[in-house]
């Protein structure tokens, strides 16, 4: 059984051959009892024949299908077709290479625009140009901000659209004293325009006054240490007299000036020049003739009031100017 399997399994030609073979060997010789002989006579003619076809056949059916086998290949469209991606990394459809990028080409962001600081006009007491002063330590720690705005509001300070500052401080059961600082240099000019609502105070021997100084940029608030125009007022009552008192940085107090005061209901224009280590100061536009010393180094305007127990202030000022800009 199992030779008729392998030889079911054998090629064409193979069979042909073997068969052509046996054929051909028992047409041209006799097998008989232990002896093989050579057949005699013509009567063997037909199968030498057909045993010759079959041995040809079969040698030219192997030497015809006897081609040197190629090696077959195995490839599928997506590994024999190159992805878009890959195109892109090696070819472009026109073998042209891609061109190389050039500083044009490359994105360069922007710098961020710089946020425009608000002035006085705006209504803002910027917090990057101004510099808040109190005596009440607790209530200056707890200053907010909006915009870049402080509130001083809890120090009687206030700014409305279109530049006017107001001091409004009402009475109170202990010294108050606060107020607001630029920084200014040794040659600048400082114009403002001032207005008294309503000042005055209950004890007499115990005076108010608002002031304008140039003083040392670490201690805005300083007496001593800095050159001052104040309005002052010293006396009880209803409207009291209003002074002008200049004190230079080396005075705490000042004096009069006696050649005008202020008259309720008026609004004075105050000019503050500052030349080297001393302020010229003209009101109206008139020079008074004191000149009055300022403090050497860094340098800041200052704006505020001193009020004795009780004492209250109303007062606006506009048209505030530092070296001809609103800071």
């Amino acid at each position: 059984m199992d030779v008729i399997t392998a030889v079911l399994k054998a090629p064409v030609n193979t069979i042909m051959i073997i068969a052509g073979l046996v054929i051909l060997f028992f047409a041209l010789f006799e097998v008989g009892k232990g002896s093989v002989q050579l057949r005699s006579g013509n009567s063997n003619i037909a199968p030498i024949v057909v045993g010759a076809v079959l041995v040809f056949g079969g040698l030219l059916y192997k030497s015809g299908n006897s081609a040197p086998e190629t090696p077959s290949v195995e490839f599928s469209v997506a590994s024999a077709t190159p992805s878009p991606a890959a195109a892109s990394e090696t070819f472009s459809p026109t073998d042209t290479p891609a061109p190389s990028a050039t500083p044009a080409d490359t994105y360069t962001p922007e710098p961020s625009p710089t946020p425009e600081i608000k002035t006085l006009t705006d209504g803002c007491i910027a917090s990057q140009v101004w510099q808040a002063n109190s005596i009440d330590t607790g209530t200056l720690g707890s200053i907010s901000s909006q915009d870049s705005c402080l509130n001083l509001n809890a120090l009687g300070i206030s700014v409305e659209t279109g530049g006017k500052l107001c001091l409004l401080a009402t009475a109170s059961k202990a010294d108050l004293a606060s107020g607001i600082s630029v920084p200014v240099g040794d040659q600048s000019v400082i114009e403002f325009k001032v207005f008294v609502k309503n000042f005055y105070i209950v004890y007499p021997g115990a005076p108010a006054y608002i002031t304008f100084s140039i003083a040392p940029t670490e201690d805005p608030m300083a007496t001593r240490g800095s050159g001052r125009f104040k309005l002052h007022i010293e006396d009880v009552g209803d409207q009291p007299w209003v002074y002008f008192v200049l004190a230079d940085s080396t005075e705490a107090t000042g004096s009069k000036v006696q050649t005008q005061h202020y008259l309720y209901g008026n609004t004075y224009t105050v000019r503050l020049e500052l030349k080297g280590l001393s302020m010229e100061t003209y009101i109206n536009d008139v020079k008074l003739n004191e000149d009055v010393a300022i403090p050497t180094g860094a340098k800041a305007f200052y704006i505020g009031y001193n009020l004795p127990v009780l004492a209250s202030a109303d007062i606006e000022i506009t048209d505030i100017k530092v070296d001809g800009n609103t800071p």
